[in-house]
């Protein structure tokens, strides 16, 4: 049995989180927001390389059943690295123009959306 859809939900959960809250504290900034919304994005980022990990051991155990769902897999694995890149930028916590880091949380938000419809899709393929 795969860990993974039980990984999945606490970063999914807590990198939006992250993003709503700062998009918000953008508009009206308090510093216990800030704080609550970097260790979402934090605790999210590192419970996200468990998700991805698991997947990856998920798949890699399970190939020769999923070998004709390689194309939503590699769909599902690439946005999800994609997701994890982008959010990594934000844990560095290097100062980003104001602009820039409102696309960033606006795009990794997009990325996650993706990510689960595609995990959703192969949940019901496989």
């Amino acid at each position: 049995m795969s860990l993974h859809p039980q990984a999945v939900h606490f970063p999914i959960a807590l990198l939006l989180v992250s993003s709503i809250l700062t998009l918000w504290n953008e508009r009206r900034p308090h510093h216990e927001l800030a704080i609550t919304a970097r260790w979402c994005l934090k605790i999210g980022w590192w419970s996200s390389l468990l998700a991805v990990m698991t997947g990856i051991l998920a798949a890699a155990l399970a190939f020769d059943q999923i070998r004709q769902q390689l194309t939503w897999i590699n769909s599902h694995a690439v946005v999800s690295l994609s997701l994890v890149a982008v959010y990594w930028r934000l844990v560095l916590g290097k100062p980003l123009p104001a602009a820039a880091q409102k696309r960033r949380h606006l795009l990794g938000i997009g990325l996650i959306v993706l990510a689960g419809w595609l995990g959703g899709q192969l949940s019901e393929r496989i």
